[in-house]
């Protein structure tokens, strides 16, 4: 081939290729276009897709039909305190007198129930005997509403027993000119019949105005004397998801033969009765579970046609003709009527739908019903079927074999531990009066108080059962158990103990490996079953690891230990006194655990003279275990095993898919912890 043949070989494949370059660019156009377009629907989806307007219990989902939100169980931390108001100590104790029953509750608040039965001419059950008040003017509050002398009361008395005030429900003023021994009773009068009537038996300064009730804590608290719990999330947790409106329009019950057809956002009702009836009911709606004590809003539409006003309306707290709720605020605006209603302590509401005998064969035609809580009507939303998940932060399995100690025993005299190769001890269990329990072997049981200190053993010697209930001692608060064997020496119990197990009921269950987790503030779960937790928990025991040393400050007592927090500046909670962040300066003359501005100290600043020395505060650390929670520099994770019932309802929870409108999260927790939070997220807008 010659030369010049090749160069136009050569021209013909660069046209080619300028061909099909021209030919990819017109592609890579198309291609361009279509992923324009494809953004451009990734956009409409997005703008439609779920949008936050709040977090926590209530989160508004707009512009959209449906989605899916992330539910996130969050932690959170509580502490009762108080403010030293009530000045009346209160050492009365649960017992019966003539018939009625005092029941002292845990906020020392006291129940009484039952008939007195006549034998004195009224019923004194003393609160306190020989307490002192200085001169000054005070209230006494505490007596149920409408009380009187013929039926119950709250006395004051002086030490002749002279009666300085009397409270029948509204409080009453007393004023001593002198430092004044006093005693305080509850008086049920003679055959007087005491029906769950609460007393909050409180005197305060009549300088102070707020007269709610808070228990004697001898200051303000927590303080050493009176200390608090802190309260996290922990335990048995339900979650149910649901829309703000309440009524479920398919639970409608036609009543007296009338005819019922269920509409989309209602229903139509036709009376049937003639004129031989009268007027009555031709339908009703049940709920229950409310919010007690609260206001709600009843909103509907009717057809115009129809006479339907405010008369055609009851509400009731029990059934039909039953206990009537309060309705107020009515308004006729048009088709529309709406009414505020108010729950009372049972919590439950029926709707009764009222027809005249002129209404005969007239169709109502009711749309856009809705009841929420709130006390104004807001934009319908029809009625979303409540979703219930279940989140149980704690497993049902009570002895954790990480705490336990192999080759020990309990000695069921005292409680203490001794050495055994054939056994194996707990530590201690928390448990409550009146429940049972049962293991998957036998085993010994030593009995705690509050303070973990020995009360008694169920078992003796050998004695060893496989079931139990604490019902003979109400001051049992914490068990310790042992497994042994006194004639096995084949047993190996460092490989049976991944087995034993101690839950509630009367019948072993299949075993669950322990678990207990807890969530405190700002911790949360995220969807892979990882626990971020934002802060840490120590417990301050006197022991000698704790390096504590004295220091300055305003108060009697001051001081401090290095390095118990992992950064300058942190803020917390403590179970024996406030925290005061940053608040380590020598001039501190607040009692409180404070943590210091450019240090990781903690420093404790008291008046009392039980804590003069280093040496007498670990002493008194030693019986009186103090609990700190802190905020972390970092934060910590915890990986949640797939073996466990918690990670499945974890990944259940994340998979729940929920509708668009108004979501209302509630959540129950068992009553000792804090109420866990739901935070809710959906693609930001």
């Amino acid at each position: 081939m010659s030369i010049a043949s090749r160069i136009i070989e050569i021209e013909n494949h660069i046209s080619n290729a300028y061909d099909k370059i021209e030919d990819l660019g017109e592609n890579l156009t198309g291609v361009n276009k279509n992923i324009n377009n494809i953004a451009s629907k990734l956009d409409n989806i997005y703008s439609n897709l779920p949008k936050v307007t709040g977090t926590g219990t209530e989160v508004t989902l707009e512009n959209t039909k449906s989605g899916k939100m992330v539910i996130q169980p969050k932690g959170n931390t509580s502490q009762y305190s108080t403010t030293g108001k009530n000045l009346l100590p209160n050492i009365a104790t649960t017992q019966t007198i003539y018939g009625v029953t005092f029941t002292v509750n845990e906020d020392k608040t006291i129940l009484a129930n039952g008939q007195n039965d006549g034998t004195a001419n009224s019923q004194i059950y003393i609160i306190f005997n020989n307490f002192t008040l200085p001169a000054g003017s005070y209230v006494l509050t505490g007596c149920p509403s409408s009380g009187g002398n013929l039926t119950y009361r709250l006395a004051i008395q002086d030490d002749s027993w002279n009666v300085l005030a009397l409270d029948i429900g509204s409080g009453a003023s007393f004023t001593l000119s002198q430092e004044t021994t006093l005693h305080t009773s509850i008086i049920i009068q003679s055959n007087y019949n005491a029906n769950n009537l609460l007393f909050k038996p409180m005197i305060r300064l009549s300088s102070v105005t707020d007269a709610t009730y808070e228990p004697y804590t001898g200051g303000a608290s927590p303080n050493p004397s009176y200390p608090q719990e802190i309260k996290n999330v922990t335990g048995d947790n339900n979650v149910v998801i649901r829309g703000k409106n309440l009524f479920n329009n398919l639970n409608v019950t036609a009543q007296n033969n009338a005819t019922l057809e269920i509409t989309d956002t209602g229903f139509n009702i036709t009376r049937k009765h003639d004129t031989g009836h009268g007027d009555e009911f031709i339908a009703s709606y049940t709920i229950e579970n409310l919010t007690k004590n609260t206001v709600y809003t009843f909103n509907l539409d009717v057809e115009t046609e129809n006479i339907f006003d405010a008369n055609k309306i009851y509400v009731y707290s029990d059934n039909l003709f039953g206990t009537s709720l309060t309705k107020s605020n009515y308004v006729e605006n048009g088709n529309n009527r709406k009414w505020n209603i108010t729950t009372n302590n049972t919590g439950k509401m029926v709707i009764g739908f009222y027809g005249i005998v002129a209404s005969l064969n007239k169709i109502f035609k009711f749309t856009n019903i809705q009841l929420e809580e709130n006390n104004q009507a807001t934009s319908y939303e029809p009625y979303i079927t409540p979703i219930e998940k279940e989140l149980k932060l704690s497993g049902k399995n009570l002895f954790d074999k990480n705490t336990s100690q192999l080759n020990k025993a309990l000695a069921w005299a005292n409680g203490t531990y001794f050495n055994n190769n054939k056994s194996v001890a707990s530590d201690f269990i928390k448990v409550e009066y009146g429940k049972s329990y049962v293991s998957n072997y036998f085993m010994q049981v030593i009995l705690f108080n509050e303070n973990k200190e020995y009360i008694k053993s169920y078992n003796s010697g050998t004695d060893t059962r496989q079931t139990f209930t604490i019902n003979d001692l109400n001051d049992c608060k914490y068990i310790k158990i042992c497994f042994y064997s006194s004639t096995n020496n084949n047993i190996n119990f460092t490989e049976i103990i991944d087995t034993l197990q101690l839950e509630e009921g009367s019948t072993a269950t299949s075993y669950e490996p322990y678990y207990n987790y807890t969530l405190m503030k700002d911790d949360c779960i995220t969807e892979d079953c990882v626990i971020h937790h934002k802060r840490g928990k120590v417990v301050f025991d006197g022991s000698n690891d704790e390096n504590w040393d004295s220091r300055t400050g305003a108060t009697t007592y001051a001081y401090q230990l290095p390095n118990a927090f992992d950064k300058n500046n942190t803020n917390g909670v403590c179970s024996h006194w406030n925290f005061i962040q940053g608040g380590a300066a020598g001039s501190q003359s607040n009692e409180c655990i404070a943590s210091a501005a450019t240090a990781k100290t903690l420093n404790i600043f008291t008046y009392n003279e039980n804590l003069n020395s280093v040496e007498n505060l670990k002493t008194w650390l030693s019986t009186h275990n103090i609990t700190v929670e802190y905020e972390l520099a970092e934060e910590t994770t915890e990986t949640i095993p797939n073996n466990i019932p918690l990670y499945n309802q974890i990944k259940e929870l994340y998979r729940t898919i929920i509708p668009g409108g108004t979501i209302i999260v509630e959540t129950e927790s068992d009553s000792d912890n804090a109420q866990l939070i739901i935070g809710a997220s959906a693609l930001e807008g």
